[in-house]
């Protein structure tokens, strides 16, 4: 899979290099730029994902919501 992948990129870096497309060259940077954005939104999210998920988090929460239930009943 990795051997794949490397020689996929070695080509399209080689046909970027022959300057043969300057419309793949743009399509290719471009699609480096997305997929670093989406790298670091996923990793945003799962970064507060976890901090939600934490159980000291769950049992404040669960603690707070039921002192508040006391105090209006």
């Amino acid at each position: 899979m990795y051997l794949i992948n490397n020689a996929v990129l070695n080509h399209i870096s080689q046909v970027i290099l022959d300057g043969k497309f300057h419309l793949l060259k743009y399509v290719f940077i471009l699609l480096v730029i997305i997929v670093f954005l989406l790298i670091t939104g996923l990793e945003k999210i799962i970064i507060s994902a976890v901090n939600t998920i934490k159980p000291g988090n769950i049992l404040r929460k669960n603690s707070s919501e039921g002192s508040k239930k006391l105090k209006f009943s």
